[in-house]
């Protein structure tokens, strides 16, 4: 009880409902997951280190092709070479680069 003085009420509520949310059964969490855009799925799996275990699981990958599936053809095609996850990274991920993780600026 005592780790919980040293947080206030919002950082409290945010930790309990994030630990809750880790705790559904597999099939629930996948029908969640597999209804999220690639951003979004991309950001649960940083959310905490059991997202991400269960989403860079290669058992998960149909979770990764689902939404990737679902975006249509508004991207280039998957390198048969990179897995899901690593496309989504460098599609949606944002400006850092994936090998020093330095921003990368956008010059027009």
């Amino acid at each position: 009880m005592e780790t919980l003085k040293k947080y206030g009420p919002s950082e409290r509520r945010k930790e309990t409902s994030l630990n809750t949310f880790s705790t559904l059964p597999l099939d629930i969490l996948f029908e969640i997951f597999v209804r999220l855009g690639p951003a979004e799925l991309l950001h649960m799996a940083r959310a905490n280190k059991a997202f991400r275990n269960i989403l860079m699981l290669h058992q998960s990958a149909f979770v990764w092709k689902a939404v990737l599936d679902a975006v249509g053809d508004d991207y280039p095609p998957r390198p048969q070479e990179m897995s899901e996850p690593a496309w989504v990274n460098l599609i949606w991920g944002g400006p850092w680069c994936s090998a020093c993780l330095y921003i990368a600026y956008n010059i027009s």
